[in-house]
């Protein structure tokens, strides 16, 4: 995935969670994306959605895991991207 990409697929889905993710944390996963850190942003963004249970729709989820399949290989500089199998299990999908 190029840099534009990682930029317009991040923020894309930024403005479908933004109703449910902390307005503090919203703005700097969007300053994140500004900047170019998209690794820091995927792994910040995915931890809130386990951590907090915030629910996701299934579009959602296809977006977050084409994001976090984006690192590869994901290494383990970041933790959700190193584990993103076993965390796209944890994610609470609305059926």
């Amino acid at each position: 995935m190029t840099p534009i990409e990682l930029r317009d697929k991040s923020a894309a889905l930024l403005d479908r969670l933004a109703d449910r993710l902390p307005a503090a944390e919203l703005s700097q996963l969007r300053r994140y994306n500004a900047v170019g850190e998209w690794g820091v942003l995927v792994d910040e963004l995915t931890a809130a959605l386990v951590q907090d249970g915030i629910a996701v729709r299934p579009s959602e989820r296809d977006s977050l895991r084409e994001l976090l399949y984006a690192f590869d290989p994901p290494g383990q500089t970041y933790k959700y991207i190193a584990r993103r199998d076993e965390v796209l299990t944890q994610l609470v999908v609305e059926a």
